[in-house]
């Protein structure tokens, strides 16, 4: 047979023919990325502790999550840093394991359980285990200022409009086809704020304490019980959950000896502000900005991602306001090209 085919001059051209036509074909369907994904065996854990120093978030958070996690044997390290306001709790698996979706999701399980035995005053933890992988476009919105203005600090006003701009970015980015993940960083975060009237609250013998308690408990957020029979299972829930500024200005603080109810409204002031101070920031040029950071999935070419991705962003460019610019701060695609490109041309000189 190999003689037949040495011999056979058409039969040679035809082979490296097919051969040349399915490596191209194999290298135009290839997933192309700047760097390859590998298994995430690295995971942070962070739980905001407001208000607390570093050794209590130490005592009451750090080492409940350790001693939780401490559970998993696929476990190869589990360190924890502690400071004012925040724990951060990093896990490890073993080198010999390949599967890590599993144990990710023991992990969360575990971390769940571990919730109640933390201080009320602890927020929920969050867990991470995304941070081994790179985004491949960061997108930036930040305020300018039309010329001869003589504002130049943005403020919170400017950011929660940027903030709405980049939610809106994110959920069209969300929708196009490879995308893996979306994130916005450096959005202000808002709170309902119930401000006191301290005179007023001294004058109806109320005190802060009061007060919160009586909004703590109209908020309901479980079910107030359940009702049973041979067939069905129903849960019975109470009306009245806080879910505008108007409902918590409702709540009743006090019945007086004349029948009157006094209600929050009565002695403080509610209103939807930005959180300060902030917990994240994000500059762009020394301002403070908003960005928006996408991932596609590593199964997609990077080529064909970021054309949906620019033809998205194009059509989102147009409803912008003029004093909103956007950015892109790092485009994946350019390294990737650069690195095909050089690898092209080995493969050139080593015909």
């Amino acid at each position: 047979m190999i003689t037949a085919f040495v011999e056979n001059t058409r039969l040679q051209v035809l082979v490296i023919a097919v051969l040349v036509v399915a490596g191209l074909a194999a290298l135009a369907s290839l997933p192309r990325t700047e760097d390859p994904r590998v298994q995430n065996r690295v995971a942070v854990i962070l739980t905001p502790f407001p208000g607390a120093t570093a050794e209590r978030v130490e005592a009451l958070v750090s080492e409940p999550i350790e001693n939780r996690l401490r559970e998993l044997p696929e476990a190869k390290t589990i360190e924890s840093r502690s400071q004012p306001g925040l724990s951060i709790v990093r896990i490890e698996l073993k080198d010999s394991i390949t599967a890590t979706e599993p144990v990710w999701s023991q992990a969360r399980d575990k971390l769940a359980d571990v919730q109640s035995d933390l201080p009320a005053d602890a927020l929920p933890s969050r867990f991470d285990d995304e941070r081994g992988y790179a985004f491949t476009r960061l997108i930036a919105l930040r305020w300018v200022w039309p010329e001869g203005s003589t504002k130049h600090a943005v403020d919170n006003t400017e950011l929660a409009m940027l903030k709405r701009y980049a939610e809106e970015l994110q959920a069209r980015l969300r929708s196009v086809s490879g995308t893996d993940l979306v994130d916005i960083y450096g959005a202000p975060q808002e709170e309902i704020r119930v401000t006191l009237d301290a005179r007023q609250a001294g004058a109806l013998q109320l005190s802060p304490a009061e007060i919160a308690a009586a909004v703590g408990a109209a908020d309901a957020k479980v079910a107030a019980g359940t009702l049973r029979n041979a067939h069905n299972r129903l849960l019975v829930e109470v009306a009245g959950e806080l879910d505008s500024l108007e409902s918590i200005r409702r709540v009743a603080l006090r019945v007086t000896d004349d029948g009157a109810t006094i209600r929050v409204g009565d002695v403080a002031r509610v209103s939807r502000e930005t959180k300060t101070p902030a917990t994240e920031l994000s500059l762009v040029h020394g301002e403070p900005a908003v960005v928006i950071a996408a991932r596609m999935l590593p199964s997609m070419r990077i080529d064909r991602w970021s054309k949906w991705i620019d033809a998205t962003i194009a059509d989102f460019s147009t409803a912008l306001p003029g004093n909103i610019v956007l950015e892109t701060l790092f485009d994946q695609q350019d390294y990737t090209t650069a690195r095909l490109g050089g690898l092209s041309l080995n493969i050139v000189l080593g015909f």
